[in-house]
């Protein structure tokens, strides 16, 4: 055991002894030491409770500059998703970034930050709070995470970000909007503004999404990390807006057979070929209840294949109750029946319906019969902000609303 040196400033005597027997009290009650405790085993920094490797994290808190820390801006997420490889990857609010990372049990170290070059206006300030937020995030020099909760520390042992805990989602079950896809060039590519694409893994081994133009649906094998898919078939529209979408929908319809494996953290699903490049990043589209929402008819399949919007004049509605009833207009005649939603799938029927005809306008019962077997044939649905999709089990769109 040893004890350091401790010089004190000028004082009076006094003020001498105090601190004296304040030192003697501390030697003596718990030892001193730089490398061992009281009992002679070696001293080491608390290890975090929680390894970074393969965890992601919402940021809650980060410093402000003025010596305090802000909550970041309403409608902005900010996220940092520690992937096995050594990479650090999320969204800063506007871009996307990447970096390496390493961690030991308390030091941390990233950089450098790479990003898309993406400019967004709304919601003000969202800009300025990213750069803070990548400068300090390339500040980082150590963390402590436990119980849920991230903080991240600059070489003075100041706190400069705070996390929250993001749980893993699962592959099957879940719907899943790309955030970026592989260039082929060594880069990933932020979707065309106004552009979606989905997927859906459904548990009875289809996937089936938006292409953004196009359906598409396709056949696959996950297994302990691995992911086949394939083969990929769509429908056949052809979009011109907004520019370059055809040639989007080409490049992501491409990179699906490519894929061998997965990997979810947090709320993130990678996809990437057999030499571990990463081909497709997906976020979670955040689940909304059906029960309780009523929805106005915005296009159905027809008899011939193709996407159509309703007969002017006529008002097709679904209403889905809370306690498991459908019901609504079919055009002409009222219908009604049971329905059950779990996940993205859905079951619904048998239905039943009043016994009008309408004459016109011309071609409503025909438009009424083709909606209510799509109603029947339904299998799967998925909300994407204020419209609701429902598919055929292969994943096939049958019907397209807009919330009432």
């Amino acid at each position: 055991m040893y004890c350091p040196l401790i010089l004190l400033p000028p004082m009076n005597l006094k003020a001498y002894g105090a601190v004296a027997l304040l030192l003697v009290c501390s030697i003596f009650a718990g030892g001193c030491s730089s490398g061992g405790g009281g009992d002679g085993t070696p001293t080491t920094t608390p290890a975090t409770g929680v390894p970074l490797t393969g965890t992601t994290w919402d940021l809650v808190l980060y410093a402000d500059g003025s010596g305090g820390m802000s909550s970041p801006i309403a409608g902005t997420a900010i996220r940092a998703a520690f992937g096995e490889d050594g990479q650090v990857s999320g969204s800063a609010g506007c871009n996307n970034y990447f970096a390496s990372y390493e961690a030991g049990e308390s030091s941390l170290s990233i950089g450098p930050i790479a990003s898309t070059e993406r400019f967004c206006a709304d919601p003000a300030g969202v800009m300025e709070q990213e750069a803070a937020y990548l400068a300090l995030l390339g500040s980082a020099a150590g963390y402590t995470a436990d119980d849920g909760r991230l903080e991240v520390t600059d070489a003075s042992g100041r706190t400069i970000l705070t996390f929250t805990g993001v749980v893993p989602a699962p592959l099957r079950g879940t719907a899943w909007t790309l955030s970026a896809y592989n260039d082929e060039k060594g880069g990933m590519l932020s979707l065309l503004a106004g552009t979606e694409i989905t997927a859906v893994f459904e548990s009875g081994g289809q996937m089936s999404g938006s292409a953004g133009c196009n359906d598409y649906f396709a056949s696959y094998e996950a297994d302990a990390g691995s992911l086949r898919i394939g083969p990929v078939g769509t429908t056949r529209m052809a979009c011109a807006d907004p520019a370059g979408v055809m040639d989007q929908e080409t490049a992501y319809l491409g990179l699906l057979p490519e894929v061998s494996a997965y990997a979810i953290t947090g709320d993130v699903l990678a996809l990437s070929d057999g030499a571990g490049r990463t081909l497709l990043e997906y976020r979670v589209i955040p689940a909304v209840p059906l029960s309780g929402t009523s929805w106005t008819l915005t296009a159905y399949r027809s008899a011939a294949g193709e996407l159509v919007a309703p007969i002017d004049g006529t008002n097709v509605t679904a209403v889905f109750g809370d306690d498991g009833e459908i019901g609504g207009s079919a055009g002409c005649n009222l219908y009604s029946g049971p329905y059950r939603a779990e996940g993205s799938m859905i079951e619904i029927g048998p239905l039943a319906v009043t016994a009008m005809f309408c004459a016109e306008p011309a071609g409503v019962q025909e438009q009424e019969d083709t909606v209510l077997a799509h109603l029947g044939a339904a299998g799967g649905y998925r909300i994407e902000g204020a419209a609701l999709v429902l598919t055929d089990t292969p994943g096939t769109t049958l019907l397209e609303f807009a919330a009432a």
